[in-house]
């Protein structure tokens, strides 16, 4: 009989994914196979806790909040490569484009390596290595928000979803549908985002959930400049978010996050956020995020590192050019 390397296997399961961790408890999660499309396609996203269904309004709200991307102004690119834990990486491509003042579009792919996984025999004389695979997941996705009515935005992401964590390839279709309103002169934002709604991928489902989230953002203070009036410089920024998940077909999924950035003079941020989450039996610090950006002209680069206890710290890095 093959068997996988059990310590391989067993980060494969539970460094995929933030929700992951039931399954120290014992509790085993519906999605053990598909936990990695829970993984942030964006650095700030990931700074921010997680927490940002309200304020996504660029190419990357294309896994995020489809909504977001009637906020799309320009053309854009972004590449992100995260760090996971042992050989787990996720390369994430994604192009967004302004369709017109109130609709954008993106596309998107995902690519996720789990490393090299053993393949183990055993025999009467016990078990012994007879080679190894290399498990992946891919994600292609495409997307469309639009300016639904005063203040109202609207949008949908078509997603194929391919893995063979299980040594056979297997294949479904998924969607994600989002709204964002944005309370007239106030600051506040509040979205709503059905997550994952499809198949399932090796007799896992995907993990499903219904998102709510809001979000206050304030301009209170300019840059100083001798050569430049304070109306003619970027402003500071300041943004609070909150992002609450149900799990609609598995209860481990349920989570809420909080996040906050501030950007002085558009041209440096600051972000920190927490997940609050049942971690089972890891210990030391879990769910804490923080990060930094940098833009410069038309690139944006964000760094984001969040703590998974036990497990160590994972790391984000993206890059978005708007042209």
């Amino acid at each position: 009989m093959r068997k996988r390397s059990p310590r391989k296997i067993t980060f494969l399961l539970l460094a995929a994914g933030w929700s992951m961790v039931p399954g120290f408890s014992g509790a085993a999660s519906s999605d053990m196979g598909t936990s990695w499309l829970k993984i942030p396609t964006s650095a700030r996203e990931a700074a921010m806790g997680g927490a940002n269904l309200a304020v996504a309004d660029d190419v990357n709200a294309l896994e995020i909040n489809p909504a977001g991307l009637a906020g799309v102004s320009s053309n854009q690119i972004t590449f992100q490569h995260s760090f996971w834990a042992q050989d787990l990486a996720m390369e994430h491509l994604a192009y967004g484009q302004s369709l017109s003042e109130k609709s954008g579009l993106g596309l998107g792919a995902d690519y996720m390596s789990f490393g090299s996984v053993d393949k183990v025999t055993v025999g009467p004389n016990g078990p012994v290595v007879t080679g190894s695979y290399s498990p992946m997941a891919l994600n292609l996705s495409g997307g469309f928000g639009t300016l639904l009515l005063s203040h109202l935005k609207v949008g949908m992401t078509v997603k194929f979803l391919l893995q063979n964590i299980q040594t056979t390839s297997s294949a479904t279709a998924a969607f994600d549908g989002g709204l964002v309103y944005k309370v007239p002169k106030s600051g506040f934002s509040f979205a709503l985002v059905l997550n994952n709604l499809g198949g399932t991928l090796d007799t896992d489902s995907l993990p499903l959930q219904l998102k709510l989230g809001a979000a206050f953002q304030t301009v209170f203070g300019r840059g100083k400049s001798k050569s430049a009036s304070p109306q003619a410089l970027p402003a500071n920024i300041l943004t609070l978010s909150m992002d609450g998940d149900l799990g609609l077909n598995d209860s481990s999924l349920s989570n809420y996050k909080v996040g906050a950035e501030y950007w002085f003079n558009q041209a440096i941020a600051a972000r920190l956020g927490y997940r609050f989450a049942p971690y089972g039996d890891l210990s030391g610090v879990r769910g804490l995020a923080c990060g930094l950006g940098i833009r410069l002209e038309k690139w944006d680069l964000s760094y984001a590192l969040t703590t998974q206890g036990d497990m160590g710290t994972t790391h984000q890095i993206s890059l978005t050019s708007s042209f």
